[in-house]
């Protein structure tokens, strides 16, 4: 019993930090004008021209590749530890795993590329 109160004390506070730090910089932070010129975007005094360059564009794959691959050594960490406890049908299924997990994202990749 004791394990669970330390596990939701955990919880709370690790919940409760980032919180707390989004709130108190929330009501440090000077407000935004409600004036359009103020707020408008302009490049060297110049009205702005086309869309704007986001890098999520450009980066989003190295994401999903970097996220694939976090998710795997996640995976392949906890089946390292419970190797002998899980029995031949589920080290078949974590071996195969990653295989699976990265033909999913070569298939998502493949799709946002072509939209």
């Amino acid at each position: 019993m004791n394990l669970y109160l330390e596990l939701a004390v955990f919880a709370v506070v690790s919940f409760a930090v980032p919180a707390g730090i989004l709130l108190f910089s929330f009501l440090i932070r000077p407000k935004s004008p409600k004036n359009d010129v103020l707020t408008e975007n302009y490049e060297s005094a110049e009205e702005p021209i086309g869309s704007e360059h986001t890098t999520m564009k450009e980066y989003f794959y190295y994401f999903l590749v970097f996220l694939s691959f976090e998710f795997i050594s996640i995976i392949m960490l906890l089946w390292s530890v419970n190797v002998d406890k899980i029995g031949k049908i589920g080290n078949a299924f974590i071996v195969a795993l990653p295989v699976i997990w990265l033909f999913l994202v070569w298939l998502l990749i493949g799709i946002a590329r072509h939209r």
